[in-house]
């Protein structure tokens, strides 16, 4: 399909299911009367509203000197119009209020809008052109060019907000591309974006790295990059939380329409000093040469890999072996997610609430509730016992079948309706609210959320296990070959393709999702030999063995284990 532009009045009017439907004017007055007091507009808006309230419009607001970065770099003496699509507090556009521009910003937020309006009243009175709307950029954009925008999209994750298909449509069109619909919202913001500068325009916007990882990311990355949009990327350390109560890792996305140049600059920066830095050098041709940057041609970025590691992100690089010697995960297993039950502290019981509710243990499973209850490199049925004698959340409801005859099980239930459990939104869009989903235990488990290395398992205990661990599900029964599988992923030769198709949040969190897994590079233990299969299984379940013993053979063992690895994959 042939790009073309945006068609505004394709548009549907419509409105985000509404948080608040007017200006809640206590807020406005307490942030008013504290700002009077010498507080930040920023500070006292925060005071005055919950953390709740600002995480569902995804409010988390621009720190001052990326405020200062993004304007600095979007706004050039040539620029006469700027277009702020989230404005929140205005601290960006009032970087603007000395300049002679004519300024549009929008939020959905009334009681901001509001915010904003009074506290640049007195620069409106002087003269300062700006106009202030409170809509939904996405539903009503503006219809004019602009010759800069600034940015800091909400950031609301798809299953809390749902857009008309009209809407994915048109946006769709205008940029030939076919959009996952658990696309973030900030993406969407960005493709609009794109589609309202004029032909020199430029726009600098704030945002989590998290798409240059994710499934989601690769139709931006893909448009971004056909047509020539982007200048540089800046992505912050994870460890590095510029935004207050959000644990993820920031990214700044510079666009620019009018390119010729076909390099693309990538920066890492450590810390929010070294942005000063950056934007000291920015006027020069070689802006970022002090700090860690790279240049790719447009032709060598490739829409659909995941970018993270070339930003230098990945902890404990090691080389990936040639591709003819490795696959993808998905040929030989299928990843999947953990049992998501939409209520873990109703749906999973420790042996005394087992006792108390009187629930006959037929409608309970074994389960992994938790990824702290594994410390070992295999999980048993004796860490099981062990869990449920210390009275640990051990147990999953599993109800399929008629209740209405069994008192307590009916009982129980009443309880987690009284609660408002089955509104919420996975038990909702069950057929039965309390059924949960059937399958086999996952012979591989791997920890979902880590800090450091990823944790696999081998699921010797044959029980269920919610989220917090993804299953892997090999296709073979052969014991020995599944544990030759963990023991590669143990190894230190997966942790290049481990690390390479993570994604990286805030304060060094780092993720996993099911397709994540997929792509990650394994041999191919459905022919490896099967001498070679024997003796790798063998040897992780010494290593088990020794883990638990705490002897001081484990490293040794380690070593082997890579080792063998490693002769067997390079000859």
């Amino acid at each position: 399909m042939k790009s073309r532009q945006l068609s505004f009045d394709t548009f549907l009017d419509f409105e985000l299911e509404p948080i608040v439907k007017h200006t809640n004017q206590k807020i406005v007055d307490a942030c008013l009367y504290q700002t009077k007091n010498g507080l930040s507009l920023e500070t006292a808006y925060l005071a005055a509203v919950s953390l709740d309230y600002r995480r569902k419009l995804g409010q988390f607001f621009t720190p001052p000197t990326v405020a200062n970065f993004l304007f600095d770099w979007a706004v050039t003496p040539q620029t006469k119009t700027l277009l702020d699509p989230a404005v929140g507090t205005g601290l960006l556009i009032g970087l603007a209020a000395s300049k002679t521009l004519q300024i549009d910003a929008y939020d959905i937020d009334p009681v901001l809008v509001e915010l904003v309006t009074q506290r640049f009243s007195p620069f409106i009175r002087a003269g300062m052109d700006l106009k202030i709307v409170n809509k939904d950029f996405l539903g009503f954009p503006p219809t004019k060019k602009y010759d800069a925008c600034v940015c800091n999209p909400p950031y609301i994750r798809h299953h809390d907000v749902k857009y008309p298909i009209k809407l994915w449509e048109n946006i769709e069109a205008v940029s030939d591309l076919r959009l996952s619909r658990m696309t973030n919202t900030y993406t969407l913001f960005m493709l609009q974006i794109c589609q309202l500068l004029n032909e020199t325009g430029r726009a600098a916007i704030i945002t989590p790295s998290e798409y240059i990882n994710s499934d989601y990311g690769k139709e931006i990355k893909r448009y971004l990059l056909k047509e020539n949009l982007l200048e540089a990327m800046i992505v912050f350390d994870s460890k590095t939380l510029l935004f207050d109560k959000a644990l993820t890792t920031a990214c700044i996305t510079l666009i620019r329409k009018g390119r010729t140049n076909e390099k693309v600059t990538f920066v890492r920066l450590e810390n929010e000093a070294q942005l000063g830095t950056l934007q000291k050098s920015m006027a020069t041709q070689e802006w970022a040469v002090s700090l860690d940057r790279q240049d790719f041609n447009v032709k060598d970025l490739k829409p659909t890999e995941k970018w993270g590691h070339l930003f230098g992100l990945v902890r404990n690089p090691k080389q990936i072996l040639p591709q003819p010697k490795l696959v993808a995960l998905s040929k030989i297993a299928t990843p999947m997610r953990g049992i998501a039950t939409g209520a873990n502290s109703f749906f999973t019981l420790s042996q005394s609430e087992v006792a108390h509710y009187g629930i006959d243990m037929i409608h309970l499973k074994p389960c992994i509730t938790k990824a702290q209850h594994i410390d070992f490199f295999d999980y048993t049925y004796d860490d099981f016992e062990k869990l449920k004698q210390a009275n640990k959340k051990v147990y999953l409801l599993d109800i399929n079948e008629d209740v209405k005859s069994l008192m307590q099980i009916a009982k129980y239930l009443s309880r987690g309706e009284a609660l408002q459990l089955h509104k919420r939104y996975l038990t909702s869009h069950r057929p039965v609210w309390y059924a949960m989903e059937q399958r086999p235990p996952a012979p591989i488990l791997v920890n979902v959320f880590n800090r450091k290395d990823f944790k696999v398992v081998y699921n010797r205990s044959n029980v269920l296990n919610l989220t917090a661990f993804h299953c892997i599900y090999p296709k073979t029964k052969d014991p020995n070959r599944v544990k030759a599988l963990v023991s590669y992923l143990i190894a230190e030769q997966a942790t290049a393709s481990i690390q390479k198709n993570k994604r990286t949040y805030g304060d060094g969190l780092d993720k996993l999702e099911p397709r994540d897994l997929n792509d990650i590079l394994v041999p191919d233990i459905l022919s490896l030999d099967a001498n070679f299969v024997t003796e790798m299984a063998q040897l992780f379940d010494n290593l088990c063995d020794a883990m638990r013993c705490g002897n001081a053979v484990v490293n040794d063992l380690k070593q082997q284990l890579n080792w063998l690895w490693n002769e067997h994959l390079n000859h």
